[in-house]
Parts: structure tokens; C-alpha cells; sequence
């Protein structure tokens, strides 16, 4: 089954940009990591399947913990987001598709604010809107928190009754933060020190990613698709950023085809690097794939490893898992990762996970 960002793959391997053919090369600036040797987390035979719900996941590729009892399920079809009842096994729609006032078009991202709002953002419509469990009903309760100004790829809370997002095509902005009524208040952070034709400026369609963020640090991750790189930025003056690759033998650049008057860029060799990004108090968490696609059966890897960082940028662990995993999030009130992954439809699995100290 054709699983997790499927469209972003395919997207970023096929780049459609205007200019004059000019084969050029990626930096490789930033602080190396070598992922085989983050202390290993595993989590082999501690799995537990969520039961009861496997038929209300469809093809799902999304998961955000809410609270003790209620997740939320990013899918692809006619539900975009479903919430799930973890003791019940229950489920109710949340977001279908469509342009009705309280659909999307595409939700792309979910957050949850400190005081355990869930927060979902949509491609294509520019809306953000918030959800929680209906005791009452069999639909969940869904409102428009406001629509932004700017059409985002992804976005999450700021804990404050704003959203940090990544926007589609706002040059050369990588990250903006917005306020409670959709207003861009503040851009920061940067791309990957890629060469490209000078008609051309990067934007976040072509640099995809991942994002998470600190409301207390006012600090976010960016977690690169395609690019070896993790980046944390920091809104506050005088903060010195900070980049990371994984230590591996990519060498990627970006090579440039005319064809008439257009031109189709894309990275060489094509890579899935990292995979969805989770911000916590005191360390952050990424997806890592890892695979350079050489096939079509390649596009549909997974995370193989979740790797775990301080806000120094310091690895601290990789948690290594039985099969690929599709999504993630942590629970870190109670210690508990939950996952989805195909076994072999999807189901979500819960972990309990004593950190080392």
C-alpha cells in the first residue's frame, strides 16, 4: 500500500522550475552524526496493539497522541482526520475532504497545544482548526480556528493560539510564525545551502519537511525529506542555530534538464532522509529512513529509526523497531511511543519506554 507523504515524495523527486539548464552542487555544511552509533532503544516483542480499530485507521499515515484516552489519525480519503478512542476503540470524523466550511481540501499536520487542544492544519485552503471527543455525539466536535495568510505545508501550535508553519511558496521564507487570526508576526530559520539557477529561490516546495516546535524554547526542527539535514532555529536574537546529517556517503546535488523553454530540476541521487519531527521539554524527536531510492519499491520505505536529540543537538538515542514505522508520537507524561506501522494493514502500537538517565 502506498504509505507515509507519498505526494511530498514524489513531489520533491520531480522539481518543475523555469531557467536555463545549470547541473549544480549541494552544500554539505552542518554537524556530522553517525546513526549506527546513537545508543540503541529496542523496542522488539515490547510492542502492544491497540485493538478494536484497525478498521477505523484506513490508510492512514498520521498519529498525534492528544490525551491518555484520544489520538488523532491523519488519513488519505474521504476522512482526513479521524479521533480515536485508545480504550474504547472507537472513532469519530474530526475533517473530511472537501469545501465545506469545517472540511479541508488537504490536512497535512497535527499539534497539541499545553492545555490539550488539538490543533490541524490544511494545505491548499490556508485553514486551521481545532477538535476534540463529543461524549455526547458520534462526530467529534470541530471548529475554524482561523484561516491564514499565507497557504502552509505544514504548521504547528505555538501554544499560544498560533501556528509555526512552513509556507508553500513565500520566498525565501523557511519558517513564519503566525498569530491567533492568521497574520504573519515573525519568519525565521533558513534552507539547505543548495545551488540553484539564479531565477530561482528556494522555497518550502522544493526544500520539504517536516516540523515541530518549543513554545517554552521558541525554538523549532526541521526534519529535511530529501536532504541530509536537521535544523534547529531559534526566533530569539542572538541565538546561534543549528544544523545536523546523518554521517553517510550521500554526495546529493541537484542536476537541471531543459526541455524548450522549462526546466526540471531534481536532487541526484535522490534520497528519504527523515521522516516527521516531535518537540518535547527537554529533547526533540525525528523519523529517520535513510534509504537512496534506486527503485519504485523504494518510494514506499518507511522510518526505521526514531532518533532523539537535546536541543544542543546532541544525539541521544535511536529507538529501533521489528518492522518500518509509518508515523509517531510520544507520550511523555506517561513514557509510552505509540506508532502506526502495517502488520500487515495498518494498526497503532503503544510502547512504554523508560528513558535512560
Amino acid at each position: 500500500m502506498k504509505s507515509i507523504n507519498t505526494i511530498f515524495k514524489i513531489a520533491i523527486f520531480l522539481i518543475i522550475i523555469t531557467g536555463c539548464r545549470n547541473d549544480k552542487h549541494f552544500g554539505t555544511d552542518g554537524v556530522l552524526f553517525d546513526v549506527e552509533s546513537v545508543p540503541t532503544v529496542e523496542t522488539a516483542g515490547k510492542g502492544v496493539v491497540i485493538p478494536d480499530i484497525s478498521e477505523s485507521l484506513g490508510k492512514a499515515h498520521g498519529i498525534c497522541v492528544v490525551n491518555d484516552s484520544i489520538a488523532a489519525v491523519l488519513q488519505n480519503g474521504s476522512e482526513e482526520v479521524i479521533l480515536v478512542n485508545l480504550r474504547s476503540g472507537k472513532s469519530q470524523v474530526a475533517v473530511r475532504k472537501g469545501e465545506a466550511p469545517l472540511d479541508m481540501l488537504w490536512a497535512t499536520s497535527m499539534s497539541v497545544d499545553p492545555e490539550g487542544k488539538l490543533w490541524i492544519t490544511g494545505g491548499m485552503d490556508k485553514k486551521v482548526m481545532n477538535a476534540s471527543w463529543n461524549p455526547d455525539g458520534e462526530e467529534a466536535i470541530t471548529e475554524l480556528a482561523f484561516r491564514s495568510s499565507e497557504d502552509i505545508l505544514r504548521g504547528v501550535t505555538d501554544g499560544k493560539g498560533g501556528i509555526v508553519g512552513l509556507p508553500a511558496t513565500a520566498e525565501p521564507v523557511r519558517i513564519t510564525h503566525m498569530d491567533g487570526e492568521g497574520n504573519a508576526i515573525h519568519s525565521f530559520g533558513s534552507f539547505p545551502s543548495a545551488e540553484m539557477p539564479d531565477s530561482v529561490k528556494p522555497n518550502n516546495y522544493i526544500f520539504q519537511a517536516d516540523l515541530a516546535y518549543s513554545g517554552s524554547k521558541r525554538k523549532a526542527v526541521v526534519a529535511n525529506m530529501s536532504w541530509n539535514q536537521i535544523g534547529i532555529y531559534s526566533e530569539l536574537e542572538g541565538k546561534d542555530d543549528i544544523e545536523m546529517r546523518a554521517d553517510i556517503d550521500d554526495n546529493i546535488h541537484i542536476e537541471t534538464m531543459a526541455n524548450g523553454s522549462v526546466s526540471m530540476s531534481m536532487p541526484k541521487p535522490f534520497w528519504l532522509m527523515y521522516s516527521q519531527a516531535r518537540a518535547f521539554e527537554s529533547s526533540f524527536m525525528v523519523g529517520y529512513i535513510g534509504v537512496e531510492v534506486k527503485s519504485d519499491s523504494d518510494m514506499d520505505r518507511n522510518i526505521k529509526y526514531i532518533l532523539e536529540f537535546d536541543w544542543d543537538g546532541k544525539p541521544l538515542r535511536k529507538y529501533s523497531f521489528e518492522r518500518e514505522i509509518i508515523s509517531f508520537d510520544f507520550d511523555e507524561k506517561n513514557g509510552i511511543l505509540f506508532t502506526i506501522e502495517n502488520n500487515p494493514d495498518p494498526v497503532i502500537m503503544k510502547y512504554e519506554v523508560i528513558k535512560p538517565k
